[in-house]
């Protein structure tokens, strides 16, 4: 199975079926059939209805941390888990505090390699 990161074609973004990749998983309809079940699950659908909503109204306007904040007030989240490297330890503090400034909680873990 193909992995969507490294394909360079993305013919599902524009529902071009005949230009998949012969190994694409929009080709797999039985993988296909459980993700729309999995949508219909109440969390998986407020976090893709939210996801698509911040993709397709003003995206382009906002940084990456705006638009993570409004998606995180969307789907009406108050404690947000930040993992984070000891190499962006002075990034993480940053985004923490806007965390905290936006109403947030955040709880912070370490990840060591």
């Amino acid at each position: 199975m193909s992995k969507c990161d490294y394909c360079g074609i993305h013919a599902c973004s524009k529902g071009d079926i005949e230009k998949f990749p012969a190994n694409c998983p929009s080709r797999d309809e039985e993988l296909q059939q459980q993700s729309r079940e999995l949508y219909q699950e109440e969390e998986n659908h407020k976090l893709a209805y939210h996801s698509a909503m911040l993709n397709a109204y003003g995206r382009e306007r906002k940084t990456r941390v705006e638009g993570t904040i409004e998606f995180l007030k969307a789907c009406g989240y108050h404690h947000i888990g930040v993992a984070f490297c000891h190499g962006l330890r002075k990034e993480t503090k940053i985004f923490t505090n806007l965390l905290n400034f936006a109403c947030f909680t955040g709880f912070l873990v370490l990840l060591i390699s």
